[in-house]
């Protein structure tokens, strides 16, 4: 469940909006929420499932994989570069090396491959909005073939 502190949001300056007509704003968004359920627009409620969802399949495989390798173009690769940036000095103890490759340029294919110290105990993630990406599917190709997994 997403949550909204709102604590520090009134100590500023010249606050663009009051207390007041944030809370009549706040009191709006259920009948917003019911709306978008009438409509099976159920993109808010990935934040409630998908979150379980991945934390079950990271368990399941856990210890399997040395490096994970994220395939995506632009947007498809940007989250997961956010995250591995932010993330990097963590120090969780047998975590997989997180990679990205966001182009289909061959020093960066060189150098992922690399990196990549073993394909079968790497997970690659092909990350497409449209599925249909030319270099996406072209990295997804490139390395399935790699890693001999059949179609």
């Amino acid at each position: 469940m997403i949550t909204l502190n709102t604590e520090n949001f009134f100590k500023v300056k010249n606050p663009q909006i009051s207390r007041e007509e944030f809370l009549r704003t706040e009191e709006k968004l259920s009948g917003y929420i019911e709306n978008i359920k009438k409509r099976g627009q159920g993109f808010y409620s990935v934040v409630e499932e998908e979150p379980r969802r991945i934390l079950e399949f990271a368990k399941s495989i856990e210890g399997e994989f040395d490096d994970i390798a994220v395939l995506g173009i632009g947007g498809s690769a940007l989250g997961t570069i956010c995250l591995r940036d932010t993330l990097a000095d963590s120090n969780t103890p047998r975590a997989p090396k997180l990679h990205v490759l966001d182009n289909i340029d061959p020093y960066s294919i060189d150098k992922l491959e690399g990196d990549i110290m073993n394909y079968d105990r790497t997970l690659f993630i092909t990350v497409s909005k449209s599925g249909g990406t030319p270099e996406t599917v072209a990295q997804y190709l490139y390395f399935r073939k790699k890693t001999n997994v059949a179609g």
